[in-house]
């Protein structure tokens, strides 16, 4: 489903800039030039280390340990060779709750119950915190994962065209 950008609340009352006035793609290209001059200046030093470390026929960096990954504009994750990557909770999972696990609808049909157990979305930051003492601290943790905003554009049906007490709970629950 795709998100209807022209149906989005503006919160932004204040006299700044709008984040769609900041994002937009002419000043992004603007700013990627001036900082890639910056960041070409701090790091050049760096350069003739990958230049020293990579083979011509290999793309493997002996300073990194891994190969480089080739530029893609494929809507997906991508990691070096050798290495994985793995989903450890998506949006909309069931989390545990006995007798109670709604499948996923990707239509976002789903209603603000079944949403209170399954996972939430957006989460984009994960940090485990050791527990116990000595040899206890490492096998014994806990792992916090945030959830740091919600999608009303994906998470309902009608995007935001209208709102109701349903709707608000639903919100709500994501960033719970």
């Amino acid at each position: 489903m795709a998100k209807d950008y022209s149906q989005m609340e503006d919160s932004n009352t204040s006299t700044n800039p709008s984040i769609h006035d900041v994002s937009d793609p002419a000043r992004r290209m603007i700013l990627r030039g001036g900082l890639g001059l910056a960041a070409g200046g701090i790091f050049s030093g760096l350069a003739g280390c990958a230049a020293g470390g990579t083979s011509s026929n290999s793309g493997s960096n002996a300073l990194i340990g891994f190969k480089s990954i080739p530029v893609t504009t494929k809507d997906g994750i991508t990691v070096p060779e050798g290495y994985s990557s793995q989903v450890m909770a998506a949006w909309g999972e069931p989390i545990g709750v006995a007798g109670n696990m709604p499948a996923f609808k990707a239509d976002a049909s789903n209603t603000a119950a079944e949403q209170e157990v399954q996972m939430g979305m957006h989460h984009d930051g994960i940090h485990y915190f050791p527990m116990g003492q000595g040899e206890a601290r490492n096998k014994n943790g806990l792992l916090v994962m945030n959830h740091e905003y919600t999608d009303d554009g994906l998470l309902h049906t009608d995007g935001m065209k209208t709102w109701s007490a349903e709707k608000v709970k639903k919100r709500k629950l994501r960033m719970a």
